[in-house]
């Protein structure tokens, strides 16, 4: 592998809170960039799908695989130096075994990225999309298992990171500048770093 640094964003918000979108506007931008949302992989699988069409999350040894494999592809490609991770990890135990899995001694630097929305609107949104499984009663029960499972994670890396939440209630175009630099501005610090140390 390159002894080029490549940077796994792990993207989190709840569902309707823009991940897809940001992501995927960034990526268009940024030809180094990769966007994995878990969900359309588990989507596009049927077996997968009607696990999660409910709301629930599939278990760690049915995501552990997917995940791994989109990762280790993107590590193995040279044109790609971002990717944007939505939809993993989704517990403390799931970022413990990333950090096992991917850490830097492969080169590869995870950094999380939060946004945040409020319930409502985030319901609001959702709800208009009209994707088979944007019902109500499901949205409430991933917004239960976020708090539950999600939440005291991206807690601990708020603390660790001393991370600041991107408002995505904000006009559209502001909240994707935000999330840019918050992108880009690690870019940078690690450029730095390799010129200071050249």
């Amino acid at each position: 592998m390159t002894n080029l640094t490549k940077f796994l964003f792990l993207v989190f918000g709840i569902q309707g809170s823009g991940k897809s979108y940001h992501c995927t506007r960034y990526c268009e931008s940024n030809s180094s960039a990769s966007y994995l949302g878990t969900g359309q992989l588990i989507r596009n699988n049927p077996i997968l799908r009607q696990k999660v069409m409910n709301g629930n999350y599939l278990s760690d040894e049915e995501i552990y695989p997917i995940v791994i494999a989109e990762i280790n592809q993107f590590c193995a490609n040279s044109l790609k130096r971002i990717l944007l991770l939505d939809g993993f990890p989704r517990s403390i135990a799931q970022y413990s075994f990333l950090l096992r899995e991917f850490g830097l001694d492969r080169c590869l630097k995870i950094l999380p990225l939060i946004l945040y929305l409020d319930e409502n609107s985030a319901t609001s949104r959702v709800l208009q999309r009209g994707r088979e499984d944007d019902k109500l009663e499901v949205l409430k029960l991933r917004y239960q298992l976020y708090r539950q499972n999600v939440m005291p994670m991206i807690q601990m890396l708020t603390f660790n990171h001393f991370i600041k939440p991107i408002n995505t209630a904000e006009e559209k175009d502001l909240v994707h500048k935000k999330f840019s630099q918050e992108i880009n501005k690690h870019l940078e610090q690690k450029q730095e770093n390799l010129i200071t140390n050249s």
